[in-house]
């Protein structure tokens, strides 16, 4: 997603969670006042029918995620597995820094638990992906093959390398059963909806080089073998904050 930022939105809703935090305050004066002023807010703004969809729900920190207008497919691929994982949603925004370059960003949207752990694989993954990517570019290409060719080969190596991960970074997502997932991602695109006025747009995304293709050469699917087999070799830590952790390859 291609998203304008709408800052003012974020602090309107920001103030109607922290009255709602002070609602359940022990003093019971305290308390009124706080829900009095979160519902005086939500109408001013025309959001008093969709409070407990988008009160839940909050943002997080917008993160690098490169410098194309659209993500490249090999990171919109793994930014969809961490969604998955941790159901969060995500919008990317991509601002021109100059006539010739656009700088692009991430942010979560979810629950703040979800949103901290999305965003510790993310900035930990879409970095390694893309080391591990040029690596295997400078090493299994040359010069004679054309950027069309490198690209589809880079881009099943990686397909190769996130399946591989996926088996690691599932065992950190909390159990959720579908029908808790599609209400819960409901809630989500609620609180999008109210944050971007409905005016997200979808960015275009290319196809799976796999997927799509009606026969895969023996060097392409030998690039999908090396990904899985790179993929293999990282391991996160069990949670940001726990107490059993295993690092390796993090760097």
């Amino acid at each position: 997603l291609i998203i304008m930022n709408n800052l003012e939105t974020q602090k309107i809703l920001s103030k109607i969670k922290k009255c709602f935090a002070l609602s359940k305050s022990a003093n019971a004066n305290e308390a009124a006042i706080a829900l009095k002023q979160a519902y005086a807010l939500a109408k001013k703004h025309n959001l008093e029918h969709r409070l407990e969809d988008v009160c839940e729900i909050t943002s997080g920190r917008q993160l690098p995620a490169g410098y194309q207008l659209n993500l490249p497919l090999y990171l919109a691929q793994l930014l969809n597995l961490i969604n998955f994982i941790f159901q969060t949603r995500s919008v990317t925004q991509a601002v021109r820094v100059s006539e010739s370059q656009v700088k692009t960003t991430v942010e979560f949207h979810g629950y703040e638990s979800d949103i901290l752990i999305a965003e510790y694989a993310w900035e930990v993954l879409s970095k390694l992906l893309t080391r591990e990517r040029t690596i295997f570019l400078n090493t299994n290409t040359d010069g004679r093959m054309n950027k069309i060719t490198k690209t589809r080969r880079a881009d099943i190596y990686s397909l190769g390398w996130i399946h591989s991960v996926q088996e690691e970074v599932k065992n950190l997502g909390r159990d959720i059963s579908d029908e808790e997932r599609e209400a819960h991602d409901n809630k989500i695109k609620a609180y999008q909806g109210v944050l971007y006025n409905n005016a997200l747009v979808m960015s275009k995304v290319k196809a799976n080089p796999i997927a799509d293709a009606k026969v895969v050469s023996n060097k392409e699917y030998a690039a999908y073998q090396k990904g899985l087999a790179d993929g293999k070799d990282v391991s996160i830590g069990k949670g940001v904050a726990g107490k059993n952790k295993k690092f390796k390859a993090l760097s």
